[in-house]
């Protein structure tokens, strides 16, 4: 590049593995360990994106599979496919989705101020659900204000008489407000006139 500049690329180098030296000219970035492919574990998470949406993504390497392979035979999973189920818990309907395996991810349609609950397992051809995991039941939020509602408000008059008891003039600012409001509590209550 012109005038001593250098492109991004040029700056920063990618490091394919983790390494603790900087070369000359360039930025030094720890990339840290590589991830590992797999953490071997069976797992399902359920998190809640927004009102109408849950987001579930999952693991299946640990020893769930070599469990049912051990009960059930290895030919079990000849015939079949994985599954995700997300039932609502309040009105009791429940989706299944086709999935992926070993690992993977799904947006799943949700309905605001409902609780939900993922499952995942192998859909045998006869119609068995073998579970694998199952997530804690995740509550989606309401999509609009609350329907609870004070039945008592302030109007700009109630707050006015309230500083005026606590001796605000209508000239003090709020920093000025504040002071005297702090003042007063630190001073003895004044004796009234009879």
């Amino acid at each position: 590049m012109t005038d001593g500049m250098q492109s991004s690329g040029e700056r920063f180098r990618k490091a394919p593995k983790h390494e603790s030296r900087a070369e000359d000219g360039n930025v030094y970035i720890d990339w840290g360990p590589p991830l590992p492919e797999s953490y071997h574990q069976d797992v399902l998470y359920g998190l809640v994106r927004d009102p109408k949406r849950i987001f579930f993504y999952w693991e299946l390497t640990g020893s769930r599979r070599r469990q049912v392979e051990d009960e059930r035979g290895i030919e079990i999973f000849n015939d079949g496919r994985w599954e995700l189920a997300i039932t609502n818990l309040d009105s009791g309907e429940t989706r299944e989705f086709g999935c992926d395996y070993p690992r993977g991810s799904y947006y799943a349609e949700a309905a605001p101020r409902s609780a939900y609950v993922g499952k995942i397992g192998w859909r045998t051809a006869p119609g068995e659900f073998i579970l694998f995991c199952e997530t804690p039941p995740v509550r989606t939020p309401s999509d609009g204000p609350s329907d609870l509602s004070d039945q008592e408000f302030w109007s700009a008059l109630d707050l006015r008489r309230l500083l005026d008891l606590g001796g605000a003039s209508e000239t003090m600012g709020s920093f000025a407000l504040r002071s005297s409001m702090m003042a007063s509590r630190t001073q003895p209550p004044k004796e009234e006139l009879s």
